[in-house]
């Protein structure tokens, strides 16, 4: 905890505690916002970095600016624009001078609100990114770590749905030295964990008992954050009828069930350089 901040302020997340006079200054994350949830779970996913994480309610933010000194700024953006301009008022007396890179959290889920949401302040201050809430996968905490150390390479994430080990095993073995590779062998349990995680990209099956491909792949594209994650759907069948249909419900490419890694390495990079 952070002893110069009172309680009720500001809660200190530091996630090495034991940091040596030799040891390079951890580098500090001040979080903005009236909730502490998403906040603990980016002080998780910040862990293999070594980056402190400090919680400031929004009636102290000059306080626990001048106080943590921090080297990247999260606010949590209200519903009123006032609140948000004072907010970014404080940051802006503060830190215009040093120049601290700054996220923002919004509940809008549109393109165009949120664009239009950094355009308006960023007049104020410069906002690097907005990300949308809840928060899903790391996506925020890989954006600070690439802010901080911007020398690091993040490795992309793909979520695999098969409903077969012996493929699931297949495809983790081509695609983990370039990517991180997370699994689900049903429909269910890929419509779960794609909500959950937020993977950059989605290597569905088309043939599976419980829910079949389509239904996932159309249920995917029907909810936030999902509806803009890239699809690449596979089967052994060669239904060109199939294959269609999965195009019509939000594919974005396909291919045959017996894949090359460099085919499907290929395929994947292509999408994700393009979104």
């Amino acid at each position: 905890m952070n002893g110069n901040v009172p309680l009720k302020e500001a809660v200190c997340f530091t996630t090495n505690a034991q940091v040596s006079k030799d040891t390079p200054r951890m580098k500090k994350v001040l979080a903005i916002s009236s909730t502490e949830e998403w906040v603990n779970s980016l002080r998780e996913d910040l862990k293999e970095i070594e980056v402190s994480v400090n919680l400031c309610q929004t009636l102290s933010i000059q306080k626990s600016l001048d106080s943590f000194q921090p080297d990247v700024i999260v606010l949590d953006l209200c519903i009123s624009l006032e609140k948000n301009t004072s907010c970014l008022r404080e940051i802006q007396a503060y830190s215009a001078e040093k120049n601290i890179p700054l996220f923002c959290l919004s509940e809008a889920t549109s393109k165009e609100t949120i664009n239009q949401t950094q355009k308006e302040l960023s007049e104020i201050y410069p906002i690097k990114q907005i990300l949308c809430k809840p928060l899903k996968g790391r996506k925020l905490a890989q954006a600070i770590n690439q802010t901080i150390y911007p020398g690091t390479k993040s490795l992309k994430m793909i979520l695999v749905i098969d409903d077969s080990p012996t493929q699931l095993a297949v495809t983790i073995k081509q695609l983990s030295s370039h990517y991180r590779v997370i699994t689900a062998s049903t429909g269910r349990e890929g419509l779960r964990v794609a909500m959950l995680e937020n993977p950059d990209l989605i290597l569905l099956d088309l043939n599976m008992p419980d829910m079949n491909g389509l239904k996932v792949c159309a249920d995917l594209k029907s909810f936030h954050p999902t509806d803009q994650t890239p699809i690449v759907v596979y089967t052994s069948s060669g239904d060109s009828h199939l294959i269609n249909h999965a195009f019509l419900v939000g594919a974005r490419d396909c291919i045959k069930k017996e894949f090359y890694a460099e085919e499907i390495i290929k395929k994947i990079d292509i999408l994700l350089e393009s979104d």
